[in-house]
C-alpha cells in the first residue's frame, strides 16, 4: 500500500492520436487514492471537436457517434481540474503522454494549471528502470549469465545470437526459421531505412515527411517534378525540437500553429515556469535519446547560430569526433555585432575556464554543439549541477573527463537583432564559481564517478532519423 501524505491521481487517456500538440482527448479516466487508502473514480467521454481517425477508433473503440453529445474539454475542464487539485499524479507512460496532452488541453481551454509542486510517478519509468531493456539485461534474463566486455562489438553480437537461441527455446510458437519468426512478430515493409518514405494501405510508396507527407511518390513527382530536385539537394533531414518554458512572447502558440505543416519534423515540448537553460537542454537530450536519435544538437533559436553550420558540426562527428563545438575562437571563427565589452567578457571567460580546468577547448561557453548519442548516454545528465551558462562549460568538461574527443569547428556568431540577452551578474557569478568548483571536484573528488551514467542503454535503433536540433 502507498504511504501518502496527500492524494495521488492516476490518469489514463484515450485520444484521437499520439501527437502531443495536435491530437485531442476522447476519454479520460482518473482514480484518486487518498491518504487513508480510499479511492475516488472519475471517467468522462470528451467531444474532441475533430473527427476521430478510424485507426484510433479501432484501438480504443470510441467513435465520433459516441462522443457527439459529450462535453468538450473546455466544458469539462474545470471539473477535471478540481478533481486533481492538490494531487500528485501518476500513470503508465504518463510523464511523456497523458500529462503533456492533458496540459495541452488545459492550455487550449485557457485554464491555468500549475504542476510545479506536484510529484509525478510514471509506472512505465519504474518498469524500465528496474527491468532495463538493454542487451546486458536481455542476456542475463534469457541466458542467466553476465555479459562480459559489454560494448565490445564482437561480444555484443555473440551475446545477441545467444539471446535469440534462448528466445527460440522459451517461445516455441516462434518456430525455428526466419519466416516463422517474422510470421509471429511481424515484418516491417521498408522503403528506405531513414523512413523518409513508407507504404500506404494499398502498398503504394508515399512521402513520410514534409509538405507532401501521406501523398504517393508517383502523384507528387508527376504534378511537381521539381520537388525531386529539391529533395535531392537536401544534405540531411534535420528534426527540430523546441523547448518552451512558458515564454511570454507566444513562442508556444506560434510553434503549435506550424506543427501540422511540419508534422514528423518539428516538435514542441512546453514546460511550466522558468527552470533554467541547463534543465531545458537536459530535458531535450533525454527526449532525443529516448527516441533513438544518433546525433543531437543544441543551438540558440534566435539565429545567432547559423543553421547552415549544422552540416559542418554533423560531419565533424561523422568523421571521428564525439563532440563538435561551433567555436568563435578558433581559426576561421568570428563574432559579429557584439559590443566590445561582451567580446571581452566572453573571451575572458573562455581563457579563465581553460586556465582553471586545463580543458583543451578554446570556446568552452559555446552553445552550438553536436553530441553523439553515446556521449549523452554516458553522462549522468541528472548529475550536471549548473543550470545557467556554466551548464555549457560543465557538459564539455564532463565529456572531456569521460575521455570523449572534442573538436572545434569555426563559426560566425551573429548577435540577435531582436530581444535582449539574459546575461546578468548571477550568471557571471555562477560561471566564475562554477569553474572553480569543477576543478576542485576533479582534483579531490571522484568527478568521473559523479558524471558517469551507470545504466547505459547500448541499443541503437537504426530506423530513427539521424539528427535532432
Amino acid at each position: 500500500m502507498l504511504n501518502l501524505t496527500r492524494p495521488i491521481s492516476f490518469i489514463d487517456l484515450e485520444t484521437t492520436g499520439v501527437s502531443l500538440s495536435t491530437d485531442r482527448i476522447v476519454e479520460i479516466a482518473i482514480i484518486k487514492i487518498l491518504p487513508d487508502g480510499s479511492r475516488q473514480v472519475k471517467r468522462k467521454l470528451i467531444n474532441p471537436e475533430m473527427p476521430i481517425p478510424k485507426e484510433s477508433s479501432d484501438i480504443h473503440g470510441i467513435t465520433d457517434d459516441m462522443v457527439k453529445d459529450a462535453p468538450t474539454f473546455k466544458q469539462a475542464g474545470n471539473e477535471i481540474k478540481m478533481f486533481i487539485e492538490n494531487c500528485d499524479l501518476g500513470g503508465y507512460n504518463s510523464n511523456r503522454f497523458d500529462i503533456p496532452i492533458l496540459m495541452e488541453e488545459f492550455l487550449r481551454a485557457g485554464m491555468d494549471v500549475d504542476l510545479s509542486t506536484r510529484k509525478m510517478i510514471d509506472v512505465q519509468h519504474i518498469f524500465y528502470t528496474m527491468e532495463p531493456r538493454t542487451l546486458t539485461a536481455a542476456y542475463k534474463f534469457f541466458c542467466q549469465k553476465e555479459l562480459v566486455n559489454a560494448h565490445s562489438a564482437e561480444a555484443d553480437v555473440d551475446a545477441t545470437i545467444e539471446v535469440l537461441m534462448a528466445q527460440l527455446q522459451r517461445y516455441t510458437n516462434l518456430g525455428d526459421s526466419v519466416e516463422s519468426i517474422l510470421g509471429v512478430i511481424g515484418e516491417d515493409k521498408i522503403v528506405d531505412y531513414a523512413r523518409r518514405f513508407a507504404f500506404n494501405d494499398k502498398g503504394e510508396e508515399i512521402f513520410n515527411f514534409g509538405k507532401h507527407k501521406g501523398r504517393t511518390v508517383k502523384d507528387v513527382l508527376k504534378a511537381e517534378p521539381q520537388y525531386y530536385d529539391w529533395m535531392m539537394s537536401l544534405q540531411l533531414q534535420y528534426h527540430v525540437l523546441i523547448i518552451d518554458d512558458n515564454s511570454p512572447d507566444g513562442t508556444g502558440e506560434i510553434i503549435r500553429s506550424l506543427l501540422p505543416k511540419y508534422s514528423g519534423q518539428l516538435f514542441l515540448e512546453e514546460r511550466a515556469g522558468k527552470s533554467g537553460l541547463g534543465t531545458a537542454y537536459i530535458y531535450g537530450f533525454k527526449w532525443a535519446i529516448e527516441r533513438g536519435y544518433r546525433y543531437i544538437f543544441e543551438m540558440d533559436a534566435d539565429f545567432s547560430h547559423n543553421p547552415k553550420d549544422l552540416d559542418n558540426l554533423y560531419n565533424a562527428c561523422k568523421n571521428g569526433a564525439d563532440v563538435a563545438v561551433g567555436s568563435r575562437y578558433v581559426n576561421g571563427g568570428a563574432v559579429a555585432n557584439w559590443p566590445a565589452n561582451r567580446i571581452l567578457l566572453s573571451k575572458g571567460a573562455s581563457l579563465y575556464t581553460r586556465m582553471i580546468t586545463w580543458m583543451p577547448v578554446k570556446d568552452p561557453t559555446a552553445g552550438f554543439v553536436c553530441y553523439k548519442k553515446e556521449v549523452l548516454e554516458a553522462i549522468n545528465l541528472d548529475g550536471i549541477e549548473f543550470v545557467g551558462y556554466a551548464f555549457q562549460i560543465e557538459m564539455k568538461f564532463a565529456a572531456w573527463k569521460l575521455g570523449f574527443q572534442i573538436t572545434e569547428v569555426p563559426i560566425t556568431f551573429i548577435d540577435r537583432e531582436f530581444g535582449a540577452s539574459k546575461m546578468n551578474k548571477g550568471i557571471i557569478k555562477e560561471g566564475v564559481l562554477g569553474v572553480l568548483k569543477l576543478r576542485w571536484h576533479s582534483l579531490f573528488k571522484n568527478y568521473r564517478k559523479k558524471v558517469t551514467n551507470t545504466e547505459i542503454n547500448n541499443s541503437v535503433d537504426f530506423t530513427k532519423p539521424d539528427v535532432v536540433v
